[in-house]
């Protein structure tokens, strides 16, 4: 299913909390793994390569840098980047897994758009943040106009001090739409990847216009009506886990839960962090679907464990 698994990193600690997780898919599927350190070319990233001394001799009275120093600079600042790429592939490669690098000047999200549009097999592994200050990758910045505006399915985790959780679990979460249901091959493939097993989870909303409206729209519920919804989810979820089943994967279970999709999925995973949300960007259409910038990305968000984020064709 991937072909490449691309992991953009920023040269701090934190970006790199995404690696085990890339590096295990790879191997599993025999994929490649293209580190991309994209520079982008602002005053941020040019004064920790050295913009700071340009800038202190022009504060007293000395000359702005020449074109040839700029040069230079830019060269210096790009060769430092290389051999920060060399140096973690190093250790990749030693576990017999293909590993490529790339650097590349620009805006990242672009760049890492135009780098995984290169192969429509391409897996983008990538934690929510790296550097802290004005260089940093914030979600809401680079992530979020990368789920937003890509084709290629996300492997997302929350950069944390302590390092990333272990994964024991890959929770796949429906909503009983055919959009969402995108999202099942895969958690099969990360399954397997990792070696572990799938739990199906669906929840089930009594407030058809979502969670975001509940304040403004309450919606009267009767017993009835959520017995019905239960019932109707119970089989749905049952066909779905036969069907995770015959895909391979020997250790599944199925959950429905009542409650607000967000709220239940990030209380499935809790405090561990060590079960892996797979999911669709959206699923149902119209006022009740999963939006992104609610459940995907309050998820994305405050999860404790990775995500991985498919958005429907």
């Amino acid at each position: 299913m991937y072909s490449c698994v691309l992991v953009p990193l920023d040269g701090s600690a934190l970006a790199a909390q995404v690696l085990p997780y890339a590096e295990m898919v790879a191997r599993s599927t025999g994929a490649t793994v293209l580190l991309l350190r994209v520079m982008n070319p602002y005053p941020g990233e040019l004064v920790r390569g050295g913009m700071r001394t340009f800038r202190e001799s022009h504060d007293a009275g000395g000359e702005l840098p020449s074109s040839e120093e700029w040069e230079d600079l830019l060269s210096r600042i790009n060769s430092d980047a290389e051999a920060y790429l060399e140096e973690m592939a190093s250790s990749i490669r030693s576990d017999g897994v293909t590993v490529e690098t790339a650097v590349k000047d620009g805006d990242p999200a672009d760049c890492i758009l135009e780098e995984a549009d290169k192969d429509a097999g391409t897996l983008i592994a990538m934690t929510t943040h790296g550097r802290s200050g004005v260089g940093r990758w914030l979600l809401g910045s680079v992530t979020d106009k990368m789920v937003r505006s890509g084709r290629h399915p996300m492997l997302i985790t929350r950069a944390q001090e302590g390092g990333a959780h272990p994964v024991n679990r890959v929770l796949l979460t429906l909503d009983g739409s055919e959009l969402s249901e995108q999202a099942l091959p895969h958690a099969v493939e990360m399954a397997k990847a990792l070696g572990v097993g799938v739990t199906v989870l669906r929840a089930v909303s009594l407030n058809p216009y979502g969670e975001a409206f509940t304040e403004y729209a309450p919606v009267q519920r009767s017993e009835d009506l959520a017995g019905e919804m239960e019932i109707e989810a119970q089989g749905y979820v049952s066909g779905k886990v036969q069907e995770v089943q015959s895909a391979g994967v020997a250790d599944v279970t199925g959950s429905v839960v009542t409650g607000y999709p967000a709220s239940v999925i990030l209380d499935e995973v809790g405090e561990a962090g060590d079960k892996l949300v797979t999911m669709a960007t959206h699923g149902r259409a119209g006022v009740a679907r999963l939006l992104l910038g609610s459940v995907t990305d309050r998820v994305v968000r405050h999860s404790e464990g990775p995500v991985f984020v498919i958005r429907p064709q």
